[in-house]
């Protein structure tokens, strides 16, 4: 598991989420901090070895840490050749520089092209913590937004894998055209005779059948508008700590044009957000999805 952090409190909850996920996955975790000058190196690596030092004597687990000096996406993107999850804060950089290529969550979501978590909500350790099992890594509240397409079954096993929510929503978005009218996707079309509604029910309910998230309490949902405002709407109205999306490789220019729902979402919701590739990298093993007691 590969964290890359500027050394930001919104990093560090990031830092301290990824090491609670590789602590329950089992997995080996870097910790990676780049600078573009000399000059803050020495402070940065006395930053990492607090860090380390804080996750060690609260989880009990070792990290690889390293400060490099240079450019973070080639850095980043050579790392996450080597991991099954990225694991990123939400700080946004130069705005006009934004506006152009995307957030640098977003840049590193489309080169580095593994699952990627972006963590907004608090995760540290409070002052008061008590003595005791180490806090987990799972979600009490997890939002699967997903396509009618076969990859939402990888995109449901992936969510189930980080959740210990008794009733995990499934979602889809029936989009509406310009006459307001349910668009239908070519996987509907074998449902003849039904509603829009009942035709997207129906599939995604096999897919939770097939991912095996139907013995974890999962269940669907589907809405009618617009597909970035309906999964924005669901996760306030559940109080998601977690939504996880998928993100289809069209490219740089058609995901600035035509604005992406995977990017909406990044820039609006207040849950952490799992961005799913269309196809999970090779290393990508999800957990046994059972729950602690």
């Amino acid at each position: 598991m590969l964290v890359i952090t500027d050394l930001s409190p919104a990093s560090n909850n990031a830092v301290w989420r990824g090491a609670r996920i590789a602590r329950e996955r089992g997995a080996s975790l870097r910790l990676l901090h780049v600078s573009a000058g000399a000059k803050h190196m020495a402070g940065a690596r006395q930053a990492l070895g607090s860090i380390g030092r804080q996750l060690h004597e609260h989880l009990g687990i070792e990290l690889d840490a390293q400060a490099l000096e240079g450019e973070l996406l080639p850095a980043a993107i050579s790392a996450a050749r080597a991991a099954g999850l990225l694991v990123i804060g939400p700080r946004r950089a130069n705005p006009l520089r934004e506006w152009i290529s995307g957030t640098q969550a977003e840049r590193l979501i489309r080169l580095c092209r593994i699952p990627t978590l972006v963590v907004k909500r608090p995760a540290t350790p409070g002052r008061n913590a008590t003595p005791g099992p180490p806090e987990h890594g799972r979600y009490g509240r997890v939002l699967v937004s997903v396509d009618l397409r076969p990859e939402a079954v990888d995109l449901i096993a992936a969510a189930m894998s980080l959740s210990r929510d008794p009733q995990p929503q499934v979602f889809h978005a029936v989009v509406a055209n310009a006459n307001g009218r349910a668009t239908a996707p070519e996987a509907l079309v074998a449902h003849p005779g039904e509603t829009a509604i009942q035709k997207a029910q129906a599939m995604l309910r096999d897919f939770i059948k097939s991912s095996g998230a139907q013995k974890l309490g999962a269940v669907s949902a589907v809405a009618f508008g617009h597909a970035a405002r309906c999964v924005l709407a669901r996760e306030r109205a559940t109080g998601a700590e977690l939504v996880v999306i998928g993100k289809r490789q069209r490219g740089l220019l058609a995901d600035f044009i035509l604005g992406g729902v995977t990017q909406q979402v990044l820039a609006s919701s207040r849950a952490d957000v799992l961005v799913m590739p269309n196809r999970p990298a090779p290393t990508w093993q999800p957990m046994a999805p059972a729950r602690p007691p």
